[in-house]
């Protein structure tokens, strides 16, 4: 995976430029912290282009922070990448 640019932060702060290229990446793998409620409102919200439902099933990648992650999900209909926060 290169490195992308992100477009926006759920919750509207600003994101890194670039991210690290990172290799073999799958977000199935592991535990985590997840807060559901709040996830499923962050999908519901849907993406910042085209206001379609997000799918947890499109994360592209995730970046770990402590006992939270963010989780960067592609949108299926016009491929925008959104990042989401987990709690």
């Amino acid at each position: 995976m290169k490195a992308k640019k992100i477009a926006e932060m759920s919750d509207g702060t600003e994101l890194p430029e670039w991210r690290p290229e990172r290799t073999k990446y799958s977000w199935r793998n592991g535990r985590r912290i997840v807060k559901q409620g709040f996830l499923a409102d962050q999908l519901r919200a849907g993406c910042s282009e085209c206001k379609k439902t997000l799918n947890i099933i499109n994360t592209v990648d995730e970046m770990t922070q402590g006992l939270w992650s963010i989780l960067y999900i592609q949108c299926g209909a016009c491929s925008q990448l959104k990042a989401i926060k987990t709690t």
